[in-house]
This record gives C-alpha cells, sequence and structure tokens, in this order.
C-alpha cells in the first residue's frame, strides 16, 4: 500500500485552497463532499493592526478515506 503526504507551510499558505482541490482530484470526490478544506481565521485584532490567516486541514489520511 502507497501512503501519499502533503506538507504544507503554514506561513505560506494564502488560502488558495488548491490543496482541498487536489485532495477532491486525487480521490474522486464527489460534490458535496470534502475530505480536505482550508479554514479562515480571523481577522483578530484592533484595526489597523489586524490579523488574519488560514488553516488547512485535511482529512488525516486514514486506511479508508472513501469510507
Amino acid at each position: 500500500m502507497t501512503r501519499h503526504t502533503m506538507a504544507i507551510d503554514l506561513d505560506s499558505c494564502i488560502g488558495c485552497h488548491s490543496c482541498a482541490v487536489v485532495c477532491k482530484q486525487e480521490n474522486n470526490v464527489g460534490l458535496g463532499t470534502f475530505y480536505s478544506k482550508v479554514l479562515t481565521m480571523g481577522p483578530s485584532g484592533i484595526y489597523p493592526d489586524l490579523e488574519m490567516y488560514y488553516l488547512p486541514v485535511a482529512c488525516q489520511h486514514c486506511e479508508n478515506p472513501n469510507a
């Protein structure tokens, strides 16, 4: 069994959702189902010092993600 790994640099994530799109394409995931998603965190802080970041959440790559 081959297991794939995806490394994500959280400091470089711009919230483009390409990791979620590739996951759907690679695993033939149907419409309305998501194994991977990107959460938007923020904005937080007091104007003008606002911060916002993105948090990719993977499916944890279980033995049978289609189940």
